[in-house]
């Protein structure tokens, strides 16, 4: 399991339960390639299961990718995730910016292919 960092007004501190909620604004969640932001969080570490709603940032930093929204959901474990109300991805490159905007943007894993 990831570690997680959780900051709440520019407070550092641990997840000391199996659940955290947050409905402070400007809080969020750090872990080594990932930085979630929302006015309001909700993460169960032990199903690895994170909503955040309002003025929602996900930042991986590893693939370069800023997706935004107003209601994200994902899943630790399968790493599947959704994001709606006013969903967007930034995806930058070393000379441009690929934006791309729907309903709702969904994260799925790539798997290897099972020979044909």
């Amino acid at each position: 399991m990831a570690t997680l960092t959780i900051y709440i007004a520019k407070k550092a501190g641990t997840i000391p339960t199996a659940i955290y909620r947050s409905s402070i604004k400007n809080a969020y969640l750090v872990s080594k390639e990932h930085t979630l932001k929302g006015d309001s969080l909700y993460y169960e570490r032990n199903n690895g299961y994170g909503e955040a709603f309002n003025n929602v940032q996900l930042t991986d930093t590893l693939n370069k990718i800023i997706l935004t929204g107003n209601q994200a959901k994902y899943f630790e474990f399968t790493q599947n995730g959704m994001l709606t109300d006013s969903a967007q991805m930034m995806q930058v490159h070393s000379s441009d910016t690929l934006f791309l905007h729907a309903d709702t943007i969904r994260a799925l894993p790539i798997r290897p292919a099972s020979g044909f």
